[in-house]
Formats: structure tokens, sequence, C-alpha cells
């Protein structure tokens, strides 16, 4: 089966996002970050304000906890966009999927991904799209509507792609 859609920005905002929540390299620079930042706010804290150390150390905890969660996820995203500003080729960028029972074949303006099954660690999906994870630098994105399709091959194409995730056990999210 094959599909066409476009990757566009909201694409590569999703798989950025994903990859700032799932990624073991971005869980570990998140935690270094907020570390380093932790620390920097408790010493601050002791030579400016100079209150009780358990004071500091919730308040810390607490610029941990924010900083570890939302910051670090927004900054990621962020720079998605910016990237995409700089690089406007990257945006709208035609692609052609081929479904088949030994895995899928992507195609895009400049390049050809063909991965088997068995290389998708986990599928991740939202409203509008999947993202397959393969690695901690490797995750693409399939809509769930493309253009060539009506809405019967669609909702085929869907099933056969949840199908195939079963059948090869990749888990799902």
């Amino acid at each position: 089966m094959i599909a066409k859609f476009k990757i566009d920005l909201d694409d590569v905002i999703a798989v950025q996002s994903f990859l700032a929540t799932k990624s073991k390299f971005q869980r570990w620079n998140r935690l270094a970050i907020s570390i380093v930042a932790s620390i920097a706010l408790l010493i601050f804290n002791m030579l400016v304000f100079k209150v009780n150390f358990i004071t500091l150390a919730i308040v810390s905890a607490g610029f941990f906890y924010v900083s570890y969660n939302y910051i670090f996820k927004k900054a990621q995203i962020n720079q998605a966009k910016r990237l995409a500003k700089n690089n406007p080729s990257m945006m709208n960028s035609a692609c052609t999927l081929t479904v088949s029972e030994n895995g899928l074949v992507r195609e895009l303006k400049n390049s050809t991904n063909k991965l088997e099954w068995n290389e998708i660690k986990l599928v991740s999906e939202d409203e509008a799209r999947y993202l397959l994870y393969m690695s901690d630098i490797h995750v693409i994105t399939i809509k769930k509507n493309p253009y060539n399709m009506s809405e019967e091959e669609t909702q085929e194409y869907n099933a056969l792609l949840r199908n195939y995730f079963n059948q090869h056990n990749i888990a799902t999210e």
C-alpha cells in the first residue's frame, strides 16, 4: 500500500516533543542541565538572600522539577522551530510511504529510508500521525490521513499499520 503525505512543522514539533521525553540522551542531558541549574540557584540564594539551607533546598528542588519537566522540553521545541525557520526546505516535504509485510519504505526528496518491522522499538500516536521510534536519534513521522487516499482507503491503511505493529509486537502508546 502506498501513502503520500507532507511533513510539516507540526510533525517536526511532535517528533521533537516525543524525543524530549523518550530519548535516553535527552533524559541525561535534561537531568544534567537541571542539576546544574539547581546548584546555581542554591548558591545564588545562599549568597543573596542568606536564608537557611532547608528553605534553599526546597526552592532548588522546585526549580529542578520545573526545569526538568517544562523548560527543557519547551527549549527543544523552540530549537526545532528555529531550525525549520532557517531551513524552509525541510517543511512541506512530500513523502511517499510504501507499507508491506517486510516493513516500510519512506521516500523523501533527498533520501529513502527502508525500515524492517523489527527495527521499530516503539510507536506513539496522536490524532494526526504515528511516531515510529527506532533509536535516540531516529524517529520518523507517518501521517494517519494521506492525501492520496479516500476515507475507506485511509481506514484500511491505518488498520494495516496497526495490524503490523501488533503482529511484530511493537509497543504502542
